[in-house]
């Protein structure tokens, strides 16, 4: 078609110059599509040729040649819109059947393959013939002025070296071609190893047996799983039956003569063994049958696989399968057993629970057992209800788990470790009957399984005498110490006031004197002068003791106001602590120790000072006793600082810490290290107290032997309405 176009250009007026590009572009289309109708004729032929043959590297070519058409068909030197949307798909159609039909295709295979084929010639053809068309319309101007057709014909020379060129480059292009299709078959040796690699791997061979002279094809695999090195023998059927298991062979032919019938529509399949050196092999044949028209059989092919794992692993099943219904009755026989088992187990179990329900019943301590998500009581012996005031478990339940609580933080802590699954041990809070009134209880709690389910176990004892026995010794313990300290402030208040007796005295008698040497008109300069320095240094003592007992009586009368009028008001933090400090002055003086107060001076609280006074006036008194050995120097600090919506109180000292069985037990009422020696032990209980239900705060103490110890008090700026604390 090139050629044609060459000869015929000849014979027209030439393409304008500007438009010469386009001119070489159609050229460049025409041939591309001329290369695509020769390579897909070359395949179509190809692929016929191999079907003949039977020849699998001929239909391997066919398939690289068709291949080839379509790279041209996507090349990027054309107008290939047309080529994309008509011929592709033909090309695309081809390749798929002849992967499909491989070299034994049906008739409506190779039909369809031949029509594709004519179609794609006539297609590019007819291409072609639209591409001169266009050619003739858009470019090519016949000139009857004679300049112009000089400049015409010139351009004629133009393009005829450019299509010089252009067969020049086809030449080349051809060669490159020609080494592609060389690497393309380098390529498909080598994917040829990689299949029989594959298979090698696989355990798969494949065969071809010609059922008209005889001949056969094996593959290197085919060879070895029939116990052949590869070539070893001629392939062939008789081969085949050789390697075949005697027991087998017949079932083998039978197979083979009954899918070469033409009557029958199933595949060839059979599974047979064969004798190896290693044992015997298990392989299963796939095939099938090609028949000539007039139904006569042609070929036969399939594959091999080496079954013979599967086929062990079936025989092992089948030996499961025939012994399944001993092990269903022995499994049952054991079923039936852990039954039985488990009835009793559950039994002693309902013995065991019954025992536990009469022992929870008599016991003099009261007992309940919750669930928990949400706490709920399921369990409540009759002295549970008893220390309730409640008649029945409805009752209680009535009158609502949360009531039975008097302060909610106390709710709130022992509902936390409920939930976690924690349990408590000698939590002590009071509780509201049903008819109001209130009881002190000391609670212990632990996590237990009870009815299949967790649970947690409460022992509840009734300390109610306890706790006003305590609460009478705590206010004793508050007179005492407000008692020392009104007979230390007296002691301290008699020293400034007899220091300012004393100078008062004085002064009077020197004016005395003076007034004396007035009367006599004997006063001089010299006397004048020694009295009014008299007299200013004993004002200046006589107003300096009065001041320093005017501020310990103001500090005695703040404190003590605060400790028994228990009243909520605003103050400075670090100040009142300064305050009540000074209170202690009579205590702390007799020591060497030295007590420092650091912090910021602009916290201001809104709380109960009382209760704050009577913590510092604890913890201080505290270290005093039981903090220094005598004769010991120590320091005691106290700082204060700001911690969001809270102030922290740090207070230490230096001296001989305890030890951690004291440190569990410090919060403890009535427990002591002095109980000889003057110590009630009430002192770190009332410290708590205050703090946690007074204060609404925490108060954690830890401390190291011989390293002092440490009270990290947190308390809230603004503190929650007073409640009665012991």
């Amino acid at each position: 078609m090139s050629g044609l176009y060459l000869y015929q250009a000849f014979d027209q007026a030439p393409a304008r110059v500007e438009q010469s590009s386009a001119t070489m572009r159609m050229t460049d289309s025409m041939r591309l599509t001329l290369k695509v109708a020769l390579l897909s004729q070359r395949g179509h032929q190809s692929y016929l040729l191999a079907v003949q043959q039977q020849d699998t590297n001929q239909l391997i070519q066919a398939q690289n040649l068709t291949k080839a058409s379509l790279g041209f068909v996507f090349s990027d030197y054309i107008d290939k819109a047309e080529l994309v949307e008509r011929i592709s798909p033909l090309i695309r159609d081809n390749i798929a059947l002849m992967t499909i039909g491989g070299i034994a295709p049906s008739d409506e295979v190779l039909r369809t393959i031949n029509t594709n084929a004519q179609e794609i010639n006539r297609l590019c053809e007819q291409i072609e013939r639209g591409i001169w068309i266009t050619f003739q319309s858009e470019f090519i101007e016949f000139e009857t002025n004679e300049t112009r057709l000089l400049l015409q014909y010139q351009l004629m020379i133009v393009t005829a070296v450019v299509a010089s060129f252009v067969l020049f480059a086809v030449f080349i292009r051809q060669r490159t071609l020609n080494q592609e299709l060389q690497r393309t078959d380098a390529g498909l040796r080598e994917s040829e190893q990689l299949l029989r690699e594959a298979q090698s791997l696989a355990r798969l061979g494949n065969w071809d047996l010609d059922l008209q002279n005889g001949s056969a094809r094996w593959s290197d695999e085919e060879y070895r799983l029939l116990g052949y090195q590869p070539g070893e023998v001629e392939p062939s059927e008789e081969a085949f039956m050789a390697a075949v298991h005697p027991e087998d062979r017949k079932s083998v032919a039978d197979e083979m003569q009954r899918s070469i019938d033409p009557d029958e529509t199933a595949p060839y399949r059979i599974l047979h063994r064969v004798a190896t050196a290693g044992g015997d092999r298990y392989l299963e044949q796939r095939g099938q049958v090609e028949f000539s028209p007039d139904r006569k059989p042609l070929r036969m092919f399939g594959t091999t696989t080496d079954v013979t794992e599967r086929r062990n692993r079936q025989l092992e099943l089948e030996h499961y399968r025939d012994h399944l219904e001993s092990l269903v009755e022995e499994r049952t026989r054991d079923l039936a057993k852990e039954v039985s088992d488990r009835r009793h187990i559950q039994e002693e179990l309902r013995k065991s629970e019954t025992r536990l329900r009469q022992i929870l019943d008599s016991s003099s301590a009261g007992i309940s057992i919750l669930r928990m998500n949400p706490i709920r009581r399921i369990y409540a012996n009759q002295r549970f209800l008893e220390f309730f005031h409640a008649s029945s478990s409805a009752q209680l339940d009535e009158f609502g788990f949360e009531n039975t609580f008097v302060v909610p933080r106390d709710l709130e802590i022992a509902g936390a470790c409920v939930e976690r699954g924690d349990g408590f041990q000698r939590f002590i809070m009071e509780r509201r009957r049903v008819d109001d009134s209130t009881w002190w209880g000391l609670h212990d709690a632990i996590p237990i399984e009870f009815e299949d389910a967790p649970a947690t176990i409460v022992w509840h004892y009734d300390i109610t005498d306890q706790k006003l026995a305590e609460k009478e010794l705590v206010q004793t313990e508050k007179l005492a110490s407000l008692g020392g300290l009104v007979a230390g402030l007296a002691h301290e208040v008699n020293t400034p006031i007899g220091v300012g007796l004393t100078a008062a005295t004085f002064l009077e008698e020197k004016v005395a004197d003076v007034s004396s040497q007035v009367t006599q008109e004997s006063l001089t300069r010299r006397g004048l002068d020694a009295f009014l320095d008299q007299a200013g240094q004993s004002s200046r003592i006589i107003v300096g003791n009065l001041h320093r007992a005017s501020d310990l009586v103001r500090s005695f009368k703040q404190v003590a106001v605060d400790q028994s009028s228990d009243e909520l008001r605003t103050f400075k933090l670090v100040d009142y602590v300064e305050e009540t400090l000074l209170s202690l002055l009579p205590q702390t003086k007799k020591t060497p120790h030295e007590i420092v107060v650091t912090g910021n001076r602009d916290i201001v609280l809104t709380s109960f000072p009382g209760a704050l006074s009577q913590i510092v006036t604890n913890l201080v008194m505290n270290s005093l006793t039981h903090a220094f050995d005598d004769g010991e120097t120590g320091e005691i600090r106290i700082d204060s600082s700001l911690t969001g919506q809270s102030a922290h109180i740090h207070y230490s000292d230096n001296g001989k810490g305890v030890s951690p069985d004291v440190l569990n037990r410090i919060f403890d009422p009535f427990f002591t290290t002095k109980r000889g020696s003057g110590g009630s032990g009430l002192g770190m209980h009332i410290v708590y107290n205050l703090v946690t239900r007074k204060l609404g705060g925490t108060v954690v103490c830890d401390s190291v032997p011989e390293e002092g110890i440490s009270v990290h008090i947190t308390v809230p700026l603004k503190a929650a309405p007073s409640q009665d604390v012991t």
